[in-house]
């Protein structure tokens, strides 16, 4: 079987890490996620507390916030590996894509034909709660049920590599016999593990009690270890609604309503107003910003 060196996604990584740092700094982002399932659609806020310069160079850091602001189809999550500029992503698509007919390309192409669906709505500059600089940005996704399908997808298509190259076990060399078992099941059969239904988005996946137990040992050894990794746990965390274990499944649900995910700054992040003062002296803000609940009280309502 054939063995591809990069999907899309991970090229779309290998890019942004080029740029060895992330374009934007700041004390928290916020994700707020609105379902509509009678439209199929769901629409996300984004969120960025405190905007602060990122890396050695300022400008960076303005190019990224005037871009967004003015409604350019760009964002980041979290940090730098999850910074996506969809043009770009597009334009560099056709290069990735050319090599040889598979699994994974077809999945490429079906991706980025719902990218091309995603739609950024509202963008623009707020006064956050500490009255530091917050950017923030919506967007559309107007085909709600074909993302959650790619995603699993993309999870099967990555298990089912990793079964043909004979690589499972050492991937997953945390899980006990069972749990690898389970996972190999869910692969072949295609199984669902990702769904928003009623305004509720869930995780639904394949575990014994015994290895749950000691991926969360793990999980809290390593982050006591090096504290500067628990963000990205709490930002998963710290608003789900739900975690169960039950019948070999560990489920893990978020409800809508409030912000989904919250990342929080490394706590020794002192806030750096410089970002702030350039945009103010250049006259890209407007004479009047909304409130950080202004904000989030209109994407509610539209």
């Amino acid at each position: 079987m054939h063995s591809r060196k990069f999907s899309l996604w991970a090229a779309a990584c290998v890019l942004a890490a080029l740029a060895s740092c992330a374009p934007i700094a700041f004390e928290r982002q916020e994700i707020h996620l609105r379902h509509d399932p009678a439209a199929d659609a769901f629409d996300l806020l984004i969120l960025y507390d405190g905007i602060q310069t990122s890396g050695d160079d300022p400008a960076t850091s303005v190019d990224f916030a005037g871009r967004v602001s003015k409604g350019r189809r760009e964002m980041m999550l979290i940090d730098w590996p999850f910074h996506f500029d969809f043009e770009k992503l597009e334009a560099k698509s056709k290069e990735i894509t050319q090599d040889d007919d598979g699994p994974w390309q077809a999945w490429e192409r079906e991706m980025m034909q719902s990218l091309k669906t995603i739609t950024f709505k509202n963008s623009g500059y707020y006064l956050g709660d500490t009255q530091h600089l917050g950017l923030h940005q919506s967007l559309h996704v107007a085909d709600a049920a074909r993302m959650i399908s790619l995603f699993e997808r993309a999870l099967h298509l990555r298990l089912e590599g990793l079964i043909a190259e004979r690589r499972f076990d050492a991937v997953f060399d945390r899980f006990d016999d069972r749990t690898r078992e389970l996972w190999r099941e869910m692969a072949t059969e295609k199984r669902s593990w990702l769904s928003l239904k009623d305004g509720v988005l869930q995780i639904d996946l394949p575990m014994t009690g015994a290895c749950a137990v000691r991926l969360l040992h793990d999980l809290l050894q390593e982050t006591a270890q090096t504290p500067q990794d628990a963000r990205f746990t709490l930002a998963l965390l710290v608003n789900a609604s739900e975690l169960k274990l039950t019948d070999e499944r560990v489920i893990l649900r978020w409800k809508q309503g409030g912000p989904t995910w919250t990342l929080k700054a490394h706590p020794e992040q002192n806030y750096d107003g410089s970002l702030a003062e350039s945009l103010r002296k250049s006259n890209s803000l407007p004479a009047d910003l909304p409130s950080r609940p202004q904000v989030v009280d209109n994407f509610s309502k539209h």
